[in-house]
């Protein structure tokens, strides 16, 4: 009895491929990971799921970030707000002013955050991690201790955008907070 073990570029193809191997050699039992190895596939698959809560609690925290940023912001130019709400700037430019300021501190962080993460990815990607820490662990999962990360271009295709838009939501709060201001209290207090 032999085995023959395919790796495939894009797991999104296995399924596929199995069907055609079955049909390509009738007399050969074709198998996919999933099927040799439930139980990974069940760990795949709370992987992802814990790495979805993650990127939740993450986008969770930079939107409670990015409102306290700018509601100090706010607080801290109560005065100068008040000032040009009390010459006559209407409510409809303090309100754009607070969201352009959050929109270009988060582009900012944007591009920072992929140069940093391209780089460190493909630094990673290419030198490896070493886990030879808690190599008997993950040895005995069938895993290599060293780990290669590897991120598709989609996922920064879709994480950028969503960030900005997080940004872009999380900026009225703060902008409705200035607009409410009253032009003489805000000029007279600190």
């Amino acid at each position: 009895s032999s085995v023959i073990n395919i790796l495939l570029d894009d797991t999104q193809l296995t399924e596929q491929v199995k069907a055609e191997l079955q049909k390509q050699l009738p007399g050969m039992q074709v198998q996919t990971w999933q099927d040799l190895s439930p139980m990974t596939k069940l760990m795949s698959g709370t992987l992802n799921q814990m790495s979805f809560i993650f990127v939740f609690i993450i986008l969770l925290a930079l939107a409670f970030g990015i409102i306290n940023t700018m509601l100090m912001a706010v607080l801290d130019r109560t005065r100068e707000i008040g000032m040009l709400l009390s010459i006559g700037m209407n409510q409809a430019k303090i309100f754009g002013m607070i969201v352009w300021e959050t929109l270009f501190l988060s582009f900012t962080g944007v591009i920072v955050g992929l140069v940093f993460s391209v780089s460190s990815i493909t630094y990673f990607g290419s030198a490896g991690i070493d886990l030879s820490v808690i190599s008997e662990g993950i040895n005995a999962l069938g895993f290599s201790s060293h780990i290669y990360p590897k991120l598709d271009a989609d996922f920064y295709i879709e994480f950028a955008p969503m960030v900005i838009l997080i940004a872009l939501f999380s900026s009225i709060f703060p902008a409705r907070r200035a607009i409410k201001l009253k032009p003489a209290e805000a000029v007279r207090g600190e």
